[in-house]
C-alpha cells in the first residue's frame, strides 16, 4: 500500500474535531496566512505558468515574506491566468505525469478546463469526506448505504465522492456506496431494492436533482419516512425552503443534523464544509428575518459553511471571495467570482437573541463549536440579471421558486434570462417546470405570478425599488413548460438555473 494511503488508514477525525474545538480561530488563521506564504513560493518556483505570471506582473518572489506582501500581488482567474498558458505550464514542475485524475468543468461560458489532481490532493478530500461524514452520519456507528448521485464521468464531484467514500469502506467502516449518477431510474430501483438491508441511508447530489428525487419518489408512492434518510449536498447553494422541503418529505429528525454540505470547486475540491453548528445558526436566522438582514444584508440566506485555513486560505476582496490552496496545479489568489463574507463564530454568536443564545447552548452540549472562520457564500457574479439597475440573483430566484405555496404546480426547476423584444424593451423571463399532470387555468397562473413577484420584492430591495418605479413591465413573463427533467438539468446533473 502506497505510503500516502498507509497515513490515511492511521487518520483519526475525532482528533481533528477535538482540534478545531480547542483551537482558537485566530490561531487558525495565523497558520492559514503561513500556509499560503508557503504555498506562494513553492508555486514561484516549480510552475512554469505562475514563474511567467510573476515576471509579467513585475513581482518578486523573495520580496513576498509577509501576508501584507501576499496581499498585494495580483489575483489570478480563468482569463488572466488559466487560459492564457498551456495545462503542462500550469502544473506543479511542468509534469503532468504526477496526476491520479483529471477532472472536467465546462464553466459558466461553456470553455472546459482540465483540474489534474494528485495523491496529496486525493489524501486530503479522503479525511474532509470522512470528517463531514463522522459529523453529521454516525459514520463507523451503524451500517450505512451511500446512494451517490453526483454526475458521474470526468465531473469533480461524482468521481470525488465515489473514491472517497470507497476509501473509507477499505478502511473498515460500516459504509457501502454505489453510483447510479443522474440516472434517476437507476436511483428508484437501487433505493427499492437495498434500503431495507442498511440502518441508514445516505443521498448524495447536487441540490435540485435532490429535490426532483424526492418529489418523484413521492408522486411514486415511496415511504421514505419509513428509513433513517440522510443528505449530503453540494454544488448548488440551497434555500431554507429546500430544507423545509426535505424535512417534510423525508422526515428528518435532526434538521441541524441532517442535511450535510458541501462548497466544492473543480479547481481545488473541497474548499469549506457545513457543521451542525453553522446549520443551527443558520435555520436560527432564517426564522428571524430581521436579524438575517442586519447580519447578512439580505434575508435570503447566504450559504454558511466552515473552512480550515491551512487547507484553503480565503481572503474577501471587493466583496468577492479569493482562495488559495496547494495541489497539482495550484491555486493562489484565485478569484472564485462568487460574491461573500468572512466571520468568526463569535461574531455570529454575538448578534443573537439572550434567548436564542440559551437554546443554542443547550445544543453545544452535544455538537461543540468548531473554531473555524465561517464563509457566507452569496452566490456568482457572472450569472446575475440586472434588470433596470436591480441586481436579481440566481439564488434570490431559486429561493422564491422553492416556496412551499408552489410546490403544489412546479417542480421547483426553471430558467431565468433577461430577454429583449423586437421594439428593444428588455423583460425577465422565466421558464418554469409544472409537476407532471398538472394543468393550469389562467387563475393559477395570475396566483403563481403574484406569488413570485411579493417574495422577490420582498427579499431584494433593488427589485422592490424597480417595481414600485418601473411598474408592470419589471414583472417577469412566466412561461410553463410541461414535465421534462431533460430540458432543465446539464449532462453533469446540474441545474441550468
Amino acid at each position: 500500500m502506497d505510503d500516502i494511503f498507509s497515513e490515511y488508514f492511521k487518520y483519526e477525525s475525532s482528533s481533528d474535531l477535538e482540534g478545531f474545538v480547542k483551537t482558537p480561530t485566530e490561531v487558525w488563521q495565523k497558520i492559514g496566512e503561513q500556509k499560503a506564504l508557503e504555498n506562494f513560493q513553492t508555486a514561484a518556483k516549480t510552475v512554469p505558468a505562475y514563474k511567467d505570471f510573476l515576471k509579467k506582473n513585475f513581482i518578486k518572489p523573495e520580496t513576498i515574506n509577509t501576508i501584507e506582501d501576499f496581499k498585494k500581488i495580483p489575483t489570478t482567474n480563468k482569463e488572466n491566468y488559466f487560459k492564457k498558458y498551456s495545462l503542462g505550464d500550469l502544473v506543479v514542475g511542468g509534469d503532468l505525469g504526477n496526476s491520479t485524475v483529471i477532472h472536467y468543468s465546462s464553466g459558466s461560458t461553456g470553455k472546459s478546463s482540465f483540474w489534474p489532481k494528485t495523491k496529496i490532493q486525493d489524501l486530503a478530500s479522503y479525511k474532509g469526506m470522512e470528517l463531514l461524514y463522522k459529523i453529521y452520519f454516525d459514520l463507523g456507528e451503524i451500517s450505512t448505504l451511500f446512494i451517490n448521485c453526483y454526475g458521474m464521468g470526468p465531473w469533480t464531484a461524482g468521481e470525488m465522492v465515489h473514491s472517497a467514500t470507497k476509501m473509507m469502506s477499505e478502511k473498515g467502516l460500516k459504509i457501502s456506496i454505489i453510483s447510479p449518477g443522474t440516472n434517476s431510474e437507476l436511483f428508484f430501483n437501487i433505493f427499492q431494492g437495498l434500503a431495507d438491508q442498511f440502518d441508514q441511508i445516505i443521498i448524495g447530489g447536487y441540490s435540485s436533482s435532490l429535490r426532483d428525487l424526492v418529489q418523484e419518489g413521492v408522486r411514486r408512492g415511496i415511504k421514505f419516512k419509513s428509513y433513517k434518510i440522510k443528505i449530503l449536498s453540494g454544488g448548488e447553494k440551497y434555500s431554507e425552503n429546500w430544507r423545509q422541503f426535505m424535512i417534510k418529505h423525508l422526515g428528518l429528525a435532526e434538521p441541524h443534523r441532517s442535511v450535510a454540505a458541501v462548497l466544492g470547486m473543480s479547481e481545488v475540491g473541497v474548499a469549506a464544509i457545513s457543521t451542525p453548528f453553522i446549520d443551527y445558526l443558520r435555520i436560527l436566522f432564517h426564522e428571524d428575518q430581521v436579524l438575517a438582514q442586519k447580519t447578512f444584508g439580505r434575508i435570503d440566506l447566504p450559504s454558511l459553511l466552515q473552512y480550515i485555513p491551512p487547507s484553503r486560505y480565503i481572503e474577501v476582496v471587493n466583496n468577492n471571495i479569493i482562495i488559495t490552496a496547494m495541489g497539482n496545479i495550484p491555486i493562489i489568489r484565485y478569484d472564485t467570482k462568487d460574491h461573500g463574507q468572512i466571520f468568526t463564530p463569535e461574531q455570529l454568536l454575538s448578534v443573537l437573541p439572550e434567548g436564542t443564545k440559551d437554546k443554542y447552548l443547550l445544543v453545544d452540549k452535544h455538537f461543540s463549536i468548531p473554531n473555524l472562520p465561517v464563509l457566507a457564500v452569496n452566490g456568482r457574479i457572472d450569472k446575475t440579471i440586472i434588470l433596470f439597475g436591480a441586481n436579481i440573483y440566481p439564488e434570490q430566484l431559486t429561493f422564491v421558486m422553492e416556496r412551499p405555496e408552489l410546490e403544489k404546480y412546479l417542480t421547483g426547476r426553471f430558467i431565468a434570462e433577461k430577454l429583449e423584444t423586437n421594439d428593444a424593451d428588455v423583460y425577465l423571463s422565466i421558464a418554469l417546470e409544472l409537476r407532471e399532470g398538472i394543468r393550469i387555468t389562467d387563475n393559477h397562473k395570475r396566483e403563481i405570478k403574484a406569488i413570485i413577484v411579493d417574495n422577490l420584492r420582498s427579499i431584494n430591495s433593488e427589485y422592490a425599488n424597480v417595481l414600485s418605479s418601473v411598474g408592470i413591465k419589471s414583472e417577469p413573463r412566466l412561461v410553463f413548460k410541461k414535465y421534462d427533467p431533460g430540458k432543465f438539468v446539464a449532462v453533469s446533473g446540474k441545474s441550468r438555473v
